[in-house]
């Protein structure tokens, strides 16, 4: 199923950007294809580029991408257990920096 997708914008270091819309407008779909996560095939980004501190993710290796993953560019998934899992952490760490 083809689907279409115009975005831009321009990020700071360090902001924190959230995407709302819509269930099923691909606002999942457009984070995945961004940071590498459509497996291509099936999927397939036709043209555009996702400029990220001077390098295009679009047309970066595999490699590169893990390189990015996680430690510069991070993703919230939908998913409810990974949700419930976020706030335990969240909470732990406000524990470890409470003050006795």
């Amino acid at each position: 199923m083809p689907l279409s997708c115009s975005l831009s914008g321009r990020f700071e270091k360090g902001q924190t950007v959230g995407i709302v819309g819509e269930s099923g407008s691909g606002k999942s779909v457009t984070c995945y294809s961004l940071i590498g996560l459509i497996p291509q095939p099936p999927g397939k980004i036709h043209s555009g580029s996702a400029m990220f501190a001077g390098q295009d993710l679009l047309q970066s290796s595999e490699k590169q991408l893990r390189s990015i993953r996680g430690k510069r560019i991070s993703m919230i998934f939908q998913d409810p257990m990974t949700a419930f899992l976020i706030k335990k952490l969240f909470l732990l760490n406000l524990n470890l920096f409470k003050k006795s």
